[in-house]
Formats: structure tokens, sequence, C-alpha cells
């Protein structure tokens, strides 16, 4: 959430600041703190990434076409020219990710993708 995301950047300005600008010092310290909850490695891929990344490995091509029509921002998902995703939503990011979500989905299935994607995939909708 948006509040976790301003104390986390909070409270690296006043290290930062602690520490007078010493970016090694800051990252050690920023470091220890975040380890223990999450690294690179156990950080999920968002899923328009993670989709680029299996089409990528199967040698398809993706192209995502968004246009708003109404009042609703509407995003669909073309691999290899075939649509196979549409996503819906008020905010053209969202829709772009509701795609990707159902896109993934699609491609885990008829792949048998070892990825893991549908369990990664973030239900809140957050960018």
């Amino acid at each position: 959430p948006k509040v976790l995301a301003d104390i986390v950047e909070s409270v690296v300005a006043a290290v930062y600041v602690d520490c007078e600008f010493d970016l090694k010092y800051l990252w050690q310290v920023i470091r220890g703190l975040l380890e223990p909850i999450i690294t690179l490695e156990s950080l999920p891929l968002q899923p328009v990434t993670m989709l680029f990344e299996l089409c990528q490995k199967q040698g398809k091509q993706v192209d995502i076409k968004h246009w708003r029509k109404i009042d609703k921002n509407i995003c669909s998902i073309y691999v290899d020219g075939q649509l196979i995703a549409t996503g819906t939503s008020d905010q053209k990011d969202i829709a772009r990710l509701n795609a990707a979500k159902e896109a993934l989905a699609k491609l885990d299935k008829s792949i048998g993708s070892d990825m893991g994607i549908v369990c990664e995939v973030n239900e809140m909708n957050e960018i």
C-alpha cells in the first residue's frame, strides 16, 4: 500500500541524513532491516513483466493495446497476433494488470509453464 511505501521512504531519508549522506552505510542499514522481510529473489514480478518474460522464453510476440470506451479503459493482449485476454477498469494501469493476469492464467494452462504464474499474481490490483 501507498502508506507503507511512504513510511519506508521516510525511514530511508532519515537514515540517509543521519549517516551524513553515506550511501554505503545507508545500504547496510536498510538492507539489514529489509532482508529478513524480503529479498530480490523473493519479490514477485509484476504480471505484465511475467507475461513478457514467459512469452520471450517461448519465442512469442506480445502486443498490448489500450483504448477508452465511455468511462472504462480497455486493454487487450495479443500473443503472436491472436487476442488472448482483455481487461477493463476505470484506470488504464489496472486494466493492463487485469488483462495480463488473464493472459498469464491462459498461457500457464496452455503451455504448462513452471513459473507458478497464477499463484504469484498480486490479487490486490496494485501497481
